[in-house]
């Protein structure tokens, strides 16, 4: 008797539910019908319990196609106003990537109705008058969410460019260097959301970790302590960036995600380790410099012209690292290994070169010092660069040994990876 009680109180909002959408949909007017999808889904502010309800209807046999197909655009429409509201007090990232969501059903829901409508009026399809069963509404839903991400993907930067348009970004002074890192908790709950917002965040990063880099290879060839702080300050932000956002992707990985959003969320944890380290070797070169600048410690020419050789090789690797992760770019990312193995040997090139400069009387130990401190720090950039590429092949191609990868990579000498290291090889010579 309990069981059957509580039953029949769970089935009865769903019997007013059913009743509504029964009321509506006899009206046979799609553009009705999605108004009341939108509708419905955004009072019950759920999608999944919408399309359920319309599952609930089918069993009667009385849904046709014509009238289920409008609901379920309404409904994908009326699912972002959770998301929406999630977004009220958000920062400026946090409301675009909420409305984008919100674009993107719209321009979805559009594409899918007009292209269908207009078939039909054209050449009308027999299924169109047919009923639909549980199976039948679940697989239109689905056909939508496949349609809208095959039809929409070209026109990702139209999107944005809508999305920058509706929500404007108010004026700000310049960004400061000890800014706090926003990340929006209420994002946790919805993993496309978080994963989208941490991607912007990293890319950040990874564009203050390169600029430390750059900064930090420019002090070598004219110091300053303005420009020194400068290289401290960009390395303090991108620890304050790994910091926030390596707690933030840790209370995403709790949540139920699809298979390309646990990649996603693998290859950002991999990335901001990587970008956090090459901030650190940054510092650790303008260190040298001012190490060099203090102690009036100068290279000879030879020892100049391969270091210009060698930041210039790994200046390249760095931006290439850093492009391939924003925009992931797979033939980008394949191009990193070949040119770290470049970096790798001018190194062992050039501290041969040192050692005979040393037995001529050209340089001293001090400069040996310091110029090994150089090499090895260029060495570990390289290394992080490749890091990040390889976390994005692997994933791509579902490997997960990293180490194994790399030396099967480097055994079996694809054409493109020996095409690509001849390439900056040639480019990055110091014989």
């Amino acid at each position: 008797m309990f069981g059957m009680s509580t039953m029949s109180a769970a089935v009865e909002p769903l019997r007013y539910s059913e009743s509504f959408l029964s009321l509506m949909i006899s009206l046979s007017n799609p553009l009705l019908g999605f108004i009341v999808g939108a509708v419905f889904t955004a009072i019950i502010q759920s999608s999944a319990a919408a399309v359920g309800i319309l599952q609930a209807l089918s069993l009667t046999g009385a849904l046709s196609f014509a009238e289920a197909f409008p609901l379920l655009l309404g409904i994908a429409v009326g699912g972002a106003l959770p998301v929406l509201l999630g977004a009220l007090g958000a920062n400026i990232n946090g409301v675009r990537t909420a409305v984008a969501h919100l674009v993107i059903d719209v321009l979805g829901a559009l594409f899918c109705g007009c292209v269908f409508y207009a078939v039909n009026a054209v050449h009308p399809l027999a299924f169109a008058t047919g009923s639909v069963g549980i199976v039948d509404v679940a697989a239109m839903n689905t056909a939508f969410r496949l349609v809208t991400v095959f039809a929409l993907a070209p026109f990702i930067g139209t999107i944005e460019k809508i999305t920058d348009a509706l929500v404007r970004a108010p004026d700000a002074p310049a960004k400061d260097t000890g800014a706090v890192i926003a990340l929006e908790e209420r994002f946790v709950r919805y993993p496309a959301l978080a994963l989208e917002q941490s991607h912007k965040i990293i890319v950040d990063m990874a564009e203050t970790a390169k600029k430390s880099l750059l900064d930090a290879i420019a002090l070598r060839g004219e110091y300053s302590e303005e420009d020194y702080e400068r290289v401290c300050g960009e390395e303090e932000q991108v620890d304050r960036y790994e910091d926030a956002q390596g707690s933030y992707l840790l209370q995403i990985t709790p949540t139920e995600m699809t298979a390309k959003q646990n990649e996603d969320l693998h290859k950002y944890l991999h990335a901001i380790t990587d970008f956090e380290r090459i901030s650190d070797h940054a510092r650790n070169l303008a260190e040298s410099a001012k190490e060099m600048f203090d102690k009036k410690i100068e290279f000879s020419k030879a020892s100049e012209y391969e270091l210009g050789v060698l930041s210039a090789a790994v200046t390249e690797v760095v931006e290439m690292a850093v492009r391939a992760f924003e925009h992931d770019d797979m033939d980008l990312a394949l191009q990193v290994e070949p040119l770290e193995e470049v970096i790798d040997n001018l190194c062992d090139l050039m501290r041969n070169h040192h050692v005979d400069r040393l037995q001529q009387g050209i340089c001293t130990l001090q400069n040996g010092f310091v110029f090994n401190d150089l090499l090895t720090n260029f060495e570990r950039v390289g290394d992080h660069c490749s890091n990040v590429a390889v976390a994005m092949i692997e994933l791509e191609h579902d490997l997960f040994d990293t180490h194994e990868y790399v030396d099967s990579l480097k055994l079996i000498r694809t054409g493109s990876f020996e095409e690509n290291y001849e390439r900056f090889r040639t480019k990055y010579n110091i014989d």
